[in-house]
């Protein structure tokens, strides 16, 4: 299975998931769930003030940028 061509679903954005998506974005297309739309929405616009370091090195920000996450 190539991962790089599928799509990926993430179910909450929390300390978990959302480092999944990170990590799991660098190497394919994902799509990620929360039931928070602010939170959804802010990373949508990159932001990464939801209180949690997202941007494993460099990662988080790459992905917003390249259309992954």
């Amino acid at each position: 299975m190539d991962l790089a061509s599928r799509k990926i679903a993430i179910i909450g954005l929390g300390y978990v998931g959302l480092s999944l998506a990170v990590a799991f974005g660098a190497i394919g297309d994902v799509v990620g769930l929360d039931i928070s739309q602010s939170r959804v929405d802010a990373l949508k616009r990159g932001d990464k003030t939801q209180g949690v370091i997202y941007d494993i090195e460099g990662l988080f920000p790459r992905n917003v940028t390249d259309g992954r996450f």
